[in-house]
């Protein structure tokens, strides 16, 4: 009996096998997730936190530029009839500023930005202040004194105003840049772990195939030997190297079934040779018995001679001389002895060449039971064991 080795099953194997791909993969897929998950967020951050406030700040920007608009209007005078409008349309514009600077104002703004944007705040606040004293000298009736605060007061606070604005912008632009690159950075670390990992799988997974392809072919090579050397007659070699899986089982029970041919050959073997031993002795001794038969079916064919003669001569008797009657009942019944007894001897001859030509099949039989006796120890000798 083969010791096997100790070891896992094939199945068991290739589930280990297909299990590692499988958490390589699982492993791929989570940091692929993470970082893709990282690129979606940071795309939410961009919206919300930069291009929504780059939104806020221009509608902010365009809400002050309608405001100067109106005004001029109204201090040129020449659409008197609209200066209600005008004066509802500052008034609009400065509470959706209002709203504005507050949405702007809840994001989650940088320091910078928020030093930035208090800056712009401020100059806001005072544009609006210095609209509201425009307004004002205008609906007293003070162009002049209006127009003068405009151009002295107004403008350049005005231009002070639409930079402020212009540099918060441009600020929030470039933080949306900065999250754009950080997004580009990820994504391009996603490409390179995707591929290396592809490619690490790729090489693992042929790995895994040259192995276990290597494993098989190595454990069917083995069975294939064995399978040579039976077409070869040769039983003497074991398979060695027996693992426990299904190929070990296998070359195990292969192992068992050339230990069980060895010893049925043996048998056959030996057997073989007693009964070409029996079988020749039985042809011996019916060959014996048929020459002893014919010796007696010699003897009984004299004895038959001998009676008939005997008979002849007792005819002669009775018919050449002349005999009392107790004396010729007496050779009667010698000649009617005499006739049965050739009788009888004539039957016990046809049976002894009846048991004779028996014997003779017997022996025919006996010869050929020995000549496939011989034939099959021949056969079976081709195998070395």
């Amino acid at each position: 009996m083969i010791n096997k080795k100790k070891g896992m099953s094939i199945k068991t194997k290739l589930l280990y096998s297909y299990l590692s791909l499988i958490i390589l993969i699982v492993i791929v897929g989570a940091v692929g997730i993470y970082n893709i998950r990282s690129v979606y967020n940071n795309g939410k951050e961009i919206y919300v936190y930069n291009l929504k406030s780059v939104d806020y700040l221009k509608s902010i920007s365009q809400n002050v530029k309608e405001i100067d608009q109106c005004i001029v209007s109204m201090m040129s005078g020449l659409d008197a009839t609209n200066h209600n409008s005008y004066e509802e349309d500052i008034t609009e514009l400065k509470q959706n500023n209002e709203k504005l600077m507050q949405q702007y104002e809840a994001l989650n703004l940088t320091n910078l930005e928020k030093r930035r944007y208090k800056q712009c705040k401020l100059s806001i606040l005072t544009f609006n202040k210095q609209i509201s004293s425009i307004q004002e000298r205008i609906n007293n009736k003070q162009s002049d004194a209006a127009l003068l605060q405009y151009q002295q007061e107004l403008t350049p606070a005005k231009a002070c105003t639409y930079e402020l604005l212009e540099a918060v912008v441009e600020m929030a632009t470039i933080q949306a840049k900065k999250k754009n690159d950080s997004n580009q950075h990820i994504f391009n670390n996603i490409i390179w772990i995707i591929s290396t990992t592809i490619f690490i799988a790729v090489i693992t997974a042929i790995i895994i195939t040259l192995r276990m392809s290597g494993y098989f072919t190595g454990k069917l090579l083995s069975i294939q030997r064995l399978a040579e050397r039976f077409s070869e007659y040769n039983m003497s070699d074991d398979i060695f190297g027996v693992e426990n899986d299904e190929f070990g089982e296998t070359m195990e029970a292969l192992n068992n079934s050339q230990f069980k041919m060895r010893e049925l050959l043996e048998k056959i073997i030996s057997e073989s040779g007693d009964i070409s031993n029996a079988g020749a002795e039985v042809s011996q001794a019916v060959r014996k018995s048929n020459q002893r038969i014919e010796e007696i079916n010699v003897k009984i064919y004299d004895a038959g001679v001998m009676t008939e003669d005997l008979y002849l001569n007792l005819s002669d008797i009775l018919e050449n001389r002349e005999l009392n009657d107790s004396t010729v009942t007496v050779i009667r019944q010698l000649m009617d002895q005499t006739t049965d007894t050739r009788a009888d001897l004539e039957q016990v001859q046809a049976e002894l060449s009846n048991i004779a030509m028996y014997l003779e099949q017997v022996a025919i039989t006996s010869d050929h039971q020995n000549e496939i006796a011989v034939g099959h120890k021949q056969q079976v000798e081709k195998f070395k064991v």
